[in-house]
C-alpha cells in the first residue's frame, strides 16, 4: 500500500540521516516463497559440468584471484550464472562429493532481473519503482541483481565494503541497494551490519576492468583490479575488504567501530545507500538466510554516466532496465490493442485536451500550468494505447502516428516533448526539464496526416500517466 506523504517524508529523512532504511513487510510471504521456489528450479536445471566453476568470495585477495580471472564472472552481467563457495571445490575443479550441488552455491547473478520472469516481476514492479522515486532517484536504472544463499553452517561472511565501489557512476556516485530478506535474518545466521552515517564518507576505492589486460593486451594480468580514488586522499579503513577486528560473536569489535546489526524477518527490505559501510557474518546456524538483492543507479536522464571501466557491462546497445514510473508493464494491453480493441479511458491515465487558436508556443508550458489546468476539459471516453517494443521502453516513450515523424517524451528531467511537421525534418524539440507529476503539452496528430498544417489539438497530460496516444474520434 502506498505510503502517506508524511510517512514518505519520514522514510526519506531517515534514509538520508542513517544511510539505510528497514522497511517491514515490503514483500509478502507468497512473493518470498515464489522467488525461493523459482531459484530451486534454476539450481535443479544448472549443470556444474557445463562450464568451469567460478568461486565467489569478498576477501580482497580472493576477489582479484577468483572473480578477477574469470570470463564467466564478467559475462554474467545480463545472464544467470552460478558461483560457488570457495571451500566447495575439490582439487580437480569439481564440487566436492561431500557437498550437494545446491549447498555448494554462494550466489546466482547478475541478470536475474532481466533474464528470469519471476525475478523480473518483482524487480520492475510498481512498488519498487515508487519506493525508489520516493527516496529521490529521478531516472533510476537497474544494472544488477543477485540471489545470495548464505548456506546453513557454510555460508561465508561478506567483508566490509561500499556498494558504489563496484557500481560506479560519474560525475557522482548514485548506487542504491535493495536487500530483500527471503528468510529471517538474525545474528546467528548472518544478518546485515551497517555503520550508520558512513554514507557521508567518500567512495574510497573502485573495482574496475584492468587497462593492462583489456587495453595493453597483457593476458597474464588480472582482468579486474581495485583502484583507490583521489590519489589516496581518501584512505581506506583498516578493515576495507576484510572483517574488522573483533567481528566474531558477540561482535563487540563491530559495535565499538560503530556498526549496528540489522536483524529482520522474511519479506522485510533493507535499503542501502551506495556509500554506507556494511558487511555480514558467516552463517553458523542450521537455518538458511537467503536474500534477493537489487542494485540501481541514476541513469542518463539525470546527467549520470555509468563508468565504462566498471566490471559489469551489458552487451553493446543493450540498456539497463528503467525504473521510471510508467516505463514498464504496457505490453499485455498493447497486444489487445493490436487486434483493434479500443479501451475506455482508465482512471490511471486521465488525459485532457485544450485547443489553442494560433497554434502551440513552447513558452505556454513554462509557469502557466495552473492557469492552463483550470481551462482543461475531458478529451472524451476513449484512449488508444500504443504498443511499445523493448527498445522504446528503455529509451523513453515514442508517441505519435506515422513513420515519418515521431514525437518523443522521456519520463524524467532531460527530455520533455517535441512535435514537428514531417517536412521540417527536425529532431523532437527539447522544451524544458520536467519531473514526474508535472503536466506537459502534447500535440496530437491522430486525426490528420503529418504533412498537413492546420492548427493541431493540444493535450495536457500528467507526466506520471503518459502511456497512450490519443484517438479523439
Amino acid at each position: 500500500m502506498p505510503a502517506t506523504e508524511e510517512a514518505s517524508s519520514e522514510r526519506r529523512r531517515k534514509f538520508e540521516q542513517d544511510g539505510f532504511l528497514l522497511l517491514k513487510g515490503f514483500a509478502s510471504k507468497g512473493e518470498c516463497q515464489k522467488m525461493k521456489a523459482r531459484m530451486e528450479e534454476l539450481v535443479d536445471a544448472w549443470d556444474p559440468q557445463a562450464e568451469k566453476l567460478t568461486k565467489f568470495s569478498t576477501d580482497v585477495k580472493d576477489q582479484l584471484e577468483m572473480q578477477g580471472a574469470s570470463d564467466y564472472f564478467l559475462d554474467s552481467a545480463d545472464r544467470i550464472h552460478f558461483f560457488i563457495e570457495k571451500d566447495a571445490e575439490d582439487e580437480d575443479g569439481k564440487i566436492k562429493k561431500s557437498v550437494s550441488k545446491a549447498r555448494s552455491l554462494n550466489k546466482v547473478g547478475h541478470g536475474l532481473h532481466v533474464a528470469d520472469p519471476v525475478f523480473r516481476e518483482y524487480s520492475q514492479s510498481s512498488k519498487v519503482a515508487e519506493l525508489v522515486a520516493e527516496l529521490g532517484w529521478r531516472d533510476p536504472v537497474l544494472p544488477q541483481s543477485m540471489y545470495i544463499f548464505k548456506q546453513p553452517a557454510t555460508g561465508s561472511e561478506v567483508t566490509s565494503h561500499q556498494d558504489s565501489s563496484f557500481l560506479y557512476t560519474t560525475p557522482r556516485p548514485t548506487c542504491m541497494g535493495l536487500w530483500l530478506a527471503l528468510d529471517d535474518a538474525t545474528l546467528e545466521n548472518g544478518c546485515l551490519w551497517a555503520r550508520p552515517g558512513s554514507h557521508k564518507e567518500a567512495v574510497r576505492r573502485i573495482f574496475v576492468r584492468n587497462p593492462e589486460y583489456f587495453e595493453g593486451g597483457n593476458r597474464k594480468a588480472t582482468q579486474l583490479i581495485f583502484e583507490n580514488l583521489d590519489d589516496g586522499k581518501v584512505p581506506p579503513w583498516e578493515w576495507e575488504g576484510k572483517m574488522p577486528a573483533g567481528f566474531e560473536p558477540p561482535s563487540s569489535g563491530l559495535r565499538e567501530k560503530g556498526f549496528a546489526a540489522l536483524e529482520c524477518e522474511a519479506g522485510d527490505l533493507v535499503v542501502i545507500h551506495g556509500q554506507i559501510d556494511h558487511l555480514s557474518l558467516a552463517n553458523t546456524s542450521s537455518k538458511p538466510r537467503e536474500t534477493f538483492q537489487l542494485h540501481l543507479v541514476e541513469g542518463p536522464g539525470e546527467g549520470i554516466t555509468w563508468s565504462p571501466r566498471n566490471w559489469l557491462q551489458y552487451p553493446a546497445g543493450k540498456a539497463f532496465p528503467s525504473l521510471r514510473p510508467g516505463s514498464r508493464k504496457r505490453k499485455p494491453m498493447g497486444r489487445l490493442l493490436r487486434r483493434g480493441i479500443v479501451l475506455p479511458a482508465l482512471a490511471a491515465t486521465v488525459v485532457y485536451s485544450l485547443a489553442f487558436a494560433g497554434g502551440w508556443k513552447p513558452q505556454q508550458t513554462r509557469g502557466h500550468r495552473s492557469a492552463l489546468a483550470a481551462q482543461i476539459t475531458p478529451l472524451g471516453n476513449q484512449v488508444l494505447l500504443e504498443e511499445l517494443d523493448e527498445a522504446e521502453e528503455t529509451s523513453g516513450l515514442l508517441l505519435a502516428e506515422g513513420s515519418k515523424k515521431k514525437t518523443r517524451l522521456r519520463l524524467g528531467r532531460v527530455e520533455a516533448l517535441g512535435a514537428g511537421r514531417a517536412e521540417d525534418k527536425r529532431e523532437p524539440k527539447l522544451l524544458e526539464a520536467l519531473e514526474v507529476g508535472d503536466t506537459v503539452l502534447w500535440e496530437d496528430f491522430s486525426n490528420r496526416k503529418l504533412e498537413e498544417d492546420p492548427d493541431s489539438k493540444l493535450f495536457l497530460v500528467p507526466i506520471r500517466s503518459v502511456k497512450a496516444k490519443v484517438n479523439s474520434k
